[in-house]
């Protein structure tokens, strides 16, 4: 391993990734380095209001705006942390899922997972599964969290699509659970 120094104070560091130390690190880019540094506070790139922060280009208003919808980088891409259970060389987002991709492949009815995202302007959204046979999309869901029921909602409404949710009474009705 080669030798690293840091470029502020020539001290030796340990992580080879780095330019500079921990102590340098936190005052090279904080104050009056910052590239974003007018005096004072930095001020926002886009409005000109005073940010509290100095790690930041953008106030928090302008960066809400400017990551959001299309501008957000993971606009239209299937959402992280990846799916964790594995069936049939698939990785599903829940056990649910999985389940119901077992009776559907009991019941021999062909389907897709996350085969299409509906773009609704500021957001996506992904059906479940789509069932080939009955061209129907089908949304699993154990509990609704943030905006999901509206989505499902206006893409319900708005797409000339049949649109069917199976939530935890349909599931255990069917035998998945």
């Amino acid at each position: 391993m080669s030798k690293v120094y840091c470029v502020d104070c020539g001290i030796k560091i340990s992580d080879n990734r780095h330019k500079r130390c921990i102590d340098c690190f936190g005052k090279s880019v904080s104050g009056r380095k910052h590239p974003n540094w007018h005096g004072g506070k930095p001020n926002c790139v886009n409005c000109g209001k005073k940010i509290s922060d100095n790690r930041h280009v953008r106030c928090i208003d302008c960066r809400g705006k400017y990551y959001s919808g299309k501008n957000h980088p993971m606009f239209g891409r299937i959402a992280f942390p990846p799916p964790k259970i594995k069936y049939n060389k698939i990785y599903f987002r829940s056990l649910w899922e999985a389940n119901f991709a077992k009776f559907l492949d009991l019941s021999e009815i062909a389907w897709h997972y996350e085969s299409k995202a509906f773009d609704l302007g500021t957001a996506t959204y992904t059906p479940d599964f789509y069932l080939v046979d009955f061209d129907c999309y089908v949304e699993i869901k154990g509990r609704w969290q943030g905006l999901a029921k509206k989505k499902f909602n206006f893409v319900k409404n708005h797409f000339n699509i049949r649109l069917k949710l199976f939530d935890e009474r349909k599931l255990k009705q069917i035998g998945v659970l």
